[in-house]
């Protein structure tokens, strides 16, 4: 694939692209002063996440459940079509379950050259073998192609996905100012929107659409009548619309989490979200009649060192992720943010690994019709 050159101007602070009209104005970079991470060293990083095999085959897996009633090995394939489970075929909106454990990825590397956004970007990344699954890189590949990555946080999706496909255009939007570590390709930009103040994107604009982890910050209702519907109208017909979601009850709990979620699960609940968004979200799209070709699949991605470096990544991004609350979730359990502290560092460094904890993974897709 050729290359893009171009002479980028150095006070030009973020890139707009004209085919994202109307825009509000973009986000400023970064100031030099802030370490970015190099093209070269991202390249590398993105090559040992992908290092994985999993039965010497990229498309197969074949694992042992962790749970007691199925112990039976259970093997997957894939086309561009279709998904099968022991020798089923699976389609629309039958789940697909991915069971991985052991050690699926090789990977060394200093996590500290990586910001909690970036970890958790390339961990998605690794489990699911890529960063998208819908029908869409034909488009991408040939050009002007048009994605959008909704709620993008620090922008690792979209800066990662405009790298590959240099001649697609790639928008990321949020509701806070997005400053990206890294350099910014020239074919992203990045926006603040709210989406709840609707996007300014006409109809149809989009190629792909893509959302991930936000089932914490939306309730279930604003997710049916306001994310939805707002996604849904700024995708073109015969665009894919993408979410990944992950559950807050998480399979396999040992007794810190247990005490945790007993707490937590009722102030969540209580605000409205939903402990387990992946099969409503999947249920709110089919609802819509609006997408085709619907897909969910459901992946179990287990923590600890017992699992690889993956599932070690996991569980101290897991635990980074934890920290960052303990102003919020320290008052909720009636304890002292440096007891919550401890507490979390005892569950994802030895909990998870003992109790084979896993997080139940969503990724559901579809085609505008």
């Amino acid at each position: 694939m050729g290359q893009i050159s171009s002479k980028r101007n150095k006070n030009n602070i973020s890139k707009q692209n004209s085919q994202f009209e109307p825009q509000p104005q973009p986000t400023k970079r970064r100031p030099s002063l802030f370490r970015r991470t190099s093209k070269l060293r991202r390249k590398k990083l993105d090559e040992e996440f992908l290092k994985m095999s999993i039965n010497g085959s990229s498309i197969t897996t074949k694992a042992k459940s962790v749970f007691e009633d199925d112990r039976e090995d259970s093997s997957t394939a894939c086309s561009s079509e279709y998904r099968y489970l022991d020798g089923r075929q699976f389609h629309y909106m039958e789940p697909l379950v991915l069971k991985f454990v052991g050690s699926i990825l090789d990977l060394p590397m200093n996590l500290e050259e990586l910001d909690h956004g970036s970890i958790s970007h390339f961990i998605s990344k690794a489990l699911w073998q890529g960063n998208f699954h819908g029908p869409i890189e034909g488009r991408l590949i040939a050009g002007n192609a048009k994605v959008l990555d909704s709620c993008c946080g620090g922008g690792s999706w979209t800066i990662d996905m405009a790298s590959t496909y240099p001649f697609s255009e790639f928008a990321g939007i949020d509701i806070v100012p997005v400053i990206p570590k890294d350099s910014i390709p020239l074919n992203a930009s990045f926006l603040q929107m709210d989406l709840f103040d609707g996007l300014q994107f006409p109809n149809g604009h989009f190629d792909f659409v893509h959302q991930r982890y936000m089932a914490s910050a939306f309730t279930r209702f604003q997710f049916s009548e306001k994310i939805i519907p707002e996604l849904l109208r700024i995708t073109k017909s015969g665009g894919i619309l993408e979410f990944v979601e992950m559950d807050l009850e998480w399979k396999s709990p040992g007794p810190l989490l247990r005490y945790m979620a007993n707490t937590c699960s009722q102030f969540l609940t209580r605000r409205g979200i939903d402990l387990n968004p992946g099969f409503r979200l999947a249920e709110a799209l089919r609802d819509t009649k609006q997408l085709i070709d619907l897909h969910h699949e459901v992946l179990y991605a287990q923590m600890g060192k017992s699992h690889g470096k993956l599932g070690e990544l996991m569980a101290q991004d897991m635990l980074q992720a934890s920290i960052s609350q303990r102003s919020l979730q320290a008052p909720l359990l009636k304890i002292s943010c440096d007891a919550y502290e401890q507490m979390i560092k005892a569950l994802f460094t030895t909990e998870v690994d003992q109790y084979n904890t896993c997080i139940p993974i969503h990724r559901i897709y579809g085609t505008k019709v």
